[in-house]
């Protein structure tokens, strides 16, 4: 995915770039909305449905549409944080749901749009080497962007709906376990340890503080970091 990704922004001539699953439907007008409110420096992703991909409808079985997600606390192994990984927030979305634009610390990467001079500039093209073909893609996107001085929003006025394919229609696709683990690894290691980028301006604590409490992180966060650096000091 992530050569597909950079080879298609490469190829790309507009102002804006919209990456997309293929197992998705889309509000209409979607493409004016999410540019109509989206600045030189923010990913923006819009509000997120389930698809019955039978119908060809909007399928959120009476649960709320997903629009916030957390970066989970990577060293505490349960059925949410096994990774830095974005996990849905529900409470999050409770209690800011009258706000139509708002602050999004990660996301799970099935649609994100931004600015061509974004990509350009801090994001692309995505890093293959390090975190493999597949996973992780928007921990790579969301972090260099919020902790370069950009921002990641959630638009409400506009959705998509996603399929979560399950056991009824399989992946279609498999991953390398060896991929997998790498990338994931790489993941914890360097943004864990602030590892650096072009227009670096914030560690991840600072990501951290400016959403706290963020579920799953520990109070004491000069603990988890610490944590972090005695981890791979001995590795």
């Amino acid at each position: 995915m992530r050569p597909g990704i950079n080879s298609a922004a490469a190829l790309a001539k507009g102002e804006f770039l919209l990456k997309l699953d293929g197992h998705c439907m889309l509000d209409e007008g979607f493409d004016l909305k999410l540019a109509a409110e989206c600045d030189q420096d923010w990913v923006v992703v819009p509000r997120r449905h389930r698809l019955d991909a039978d119908a060809w409808q909007i399928n959120d079985e009476g649960r709320l549409p997903i629009d916030y997600h957390y970066l989970s606390y990577p060293f505490e192994r349960d059925e949410v944080t096994c990774g830095l990984h974005g996990a849905e927030w529900r409470e999050r979305a409770k209690a800011r749901a009258e706000v139509l634009v708002d602050d999004e610390m990660s996301s799970q990467g099935s649609c994100w749009f931004m600015n061509r001079a974004h990509w350009d500039r801090v994001v692309g093209p995505l890093d293959v080497a390090n975190y493999g073909t597949f996973v992780q893609e928007f921990q790579e996107i969301g972090c260099k962007t919020w902790l370069s001085g950009g921002r990641v929003k959630v638009n409400k006025k506009t959705w998509y709906a996603h399929l979560h394919k399950g056991t009824k229609h399989g992946r279609g696709y498999t991953i390398s376990r060896n991929d997998h683990a790498r990338g994931v690894e790489h993941t914890k290691r360097f943004w864990m340890l602030d590892g650096g980028f072009p227009h670096r301006k914030h560690a991840l604590r600072w990501l951290i503080e400016r959403f706290a409490p963020v579920p799953t992180w520990p109070a004491d966060l000069d603990e988890a970091f610490a944590r972090a650096r005695r981890l791979y000091a001995a590795a």
